[in-house]
Order: C-alpha cells, then sequence, then structure tokens
C-alpha cells in the first residue's frame, strides 16, 4: 500500500490545518513579536494533536497526521513541565 501525503477525511484536514497554524504563528511570534501569548497558541497545537488523534481512528495515516500527531505531543510535554516545574 502506497503511504498517504494528505488527509483524507474532514477531521485529518482540521489536524494538518491547526498543526500549519501554529507553525506559522510561532514562526510570526519569534520574527516579528505577534503580540499574542505563547500558551494560546499552543492551544492550536494540542487542538490538532485531538484532531489528528480523532482521525488516526478513523484509519486516516496521511504524513501530516503523524506530523500533526508529533507537534501536538510535543507541545503537551511543553505543557505538563511548565505545570510540574514553573519558572
Amino acid at each position: 500500500m502506497k503511504p498517504l501525503a494528505n488527509a483524507r477525511t474532514k477531521i485529518g484536514k482540521s489536524a494538518a490545518i491547526l498543526s500549519a497554524s501554529y507553525i506559522v504563528l510561532m514562526t510570526l511570534k519569534l520574527t516579528i513579536r505577534l503580540p499574542l501569548p505563547s500558551p494560546v497558541i499552543a492551544l492550536l497545537a494540542l487542538a490538532g494533536l485531538v484532531c489528528a488523534i480523532l482521525a488516526l481512528v478513523r484509519k486516516d495515516r496521511g504524513f501530516w497526521i503523524w506530523f500533526a500527531l508529533l507537534q501536538g505531543l510535543l507541545v503537551l510535554t511543553w505543557v505538563i513541565a511548565e505545570f510540574l516545574f514553573p519558572h
């Protein structure tokens, strides 16, 4: 079976869009000082994580689904670390 690059389901496409919007907003925040708090932007990645998990349950195995899943897990790790070890 040939691996898919694009998402097939609507929820999978939502995961890819949320993941891409997280990357774009974080890049803008770091380059031109976008006045938006990082935790608000991180909510996009966490929503992408939820959508990616739902897409995987529905047998959508595209590359961007796995990318959104990995990105969401990294942000989730960051959020948990912030609560466990505040600075």
